[in-house]
């Protein structure tokens, strides 16, 4: 082990170092920073609160996870338990460290979300989120600090470019017929996968150091080692097409944004639009067989795709035919 990982290591031990007291509160930050997590929030702001705000969050959600994921690709570093058996891992991950896909993804998330809505309470309670999401990643012994301000640095990068252009893709996506839409959003989920696959080809080479699967399997959480495994690209790329797709029926479907409903609907619709979700996430994920990769693959961004399609399209259609919004 060289001295500057020597030294990022010793910065988890120290962490770890304060406390047992202190896991499941960690615990409870890095949950916040999850795809479950977003997967809670989204719809429901989507559904019964803000639909412009819902539609922007989740596909910043998609494009900064699509980002991570192809950066941990590039650079296939490892994270601190899997070179120092002296940091516990408190939390298991089978993809590489560099950068957090929690501090990315919940800077870009919840930056957009404050920055929307420009209420300045409501941003500092965000900001202290994403400080903790990251400080509980290199607690829990699953990223190197320089992972976290690296997630950060990115995921800032990402809000600026999506905050600038966002008006400018949407002008001119939406000014095309509703074919093309769909065509546009398939085809651009296959470019993330041809990127992906692009630089696992370039990767075939590259060797595990012996080390690191050592040191997994004799963690808290030993995993079969498959970092390399784009089954969670696949899982955005889908949702990336079923998320588009659906916006773009909702927008045909609905006269305008604004959701027309009482408190009791509101909590009814959310309760109907989990359920499907839940559904969809989950009961796919158990129904559909361990088939042959290329199958599961397959069936895997399938299962995505209906999962985005019903957040942004499907459900409010439901919910509109069980009379419980108007548009």
């Amino acid at each position: 082990m060289n001295s500057i990982l020597f030294l990022e290591t010793s910065l988890n031990i120290y962490f770890q170092g304060l406390g047992t007291f202190l896991l499941p509160i960690m615990q409870f930050f890095s949950f916040l920073g999850t795809e479950q997590c977003f997967l809670l929030i989204i719809p429901l702001i989507y559904w019964t609160m803000d639909v412009s705000l819902g539609i922007r969050l989740a596909l910043m959600l998609l494009l900064s996870g699509g980002i991570n994921t192809i950066i941990k690709f590039a650079f296939h570093l490892p994270r601190p338990y899997w070179i120092n058996p002296d940091v516990k891992a408190l939390a298991g991950e089978t993809s590489f460290g560099f950068p957090s896909g929690h501090s990315q993804i919940s800077l870009s998330v919840f930056g957009l979300l404050g920055i929307s809505k420009k209420n300045k309470p409501l941003i500092s309670i965000l900001s202290i989120l994403i400080i903790f999401i990251g400080i509980s990643r290199a607690y829990l012994g699953v990223h190197f600090l320089t992972d976290v301000l690296g997630g950060w640095l990115i995921g800032f990068g990402v809000l600026l470019l999506f905050i600038k252009f966002e008006k400018y893709v949407a002008s001119w996506f939406f000014k095309h017929s509703f074919s093309f839409q769909l065509l546009f959003s398939f085809f651009s989920s296959l470019l993330l996968l041809l990127v992906t696959f692009g630089i696992q080809s370039i990767l075939q080479g590259w060797e595990t150091p012996i080390g690191w699967v050592a040191n997994i399997q004799s963690s808290n959480f030993p995993q079969t080692y498959d970092p390399l495994n784009p089954s969670g690209m696949i899982a955005i790329a889908g949702m990336w097409f079923g998320t588009l797709a659906g916006f773009s029926w909702y927008r045909i479907s609905f006269k305008d944004n604004r959701i027309n409903s009482s408190p009791t609907n509101q909590m009814i619709m959310n309760i109907i639009g989990l359920i499907g979700l839940f559904f969809l996430w989950y009961g796919l994920g158990m129904i559909f067989p361990n088939t042959p990769e290329i199958i599961s693959s397959g069936l895997r961004y399938f299962r995505y795709f209906f999962v985005g399609i019903w957040i942004t399209g499907a459900a409010p259609t439901v919910f509109r035919k069980l009379k419980l919004r108007n548009s």
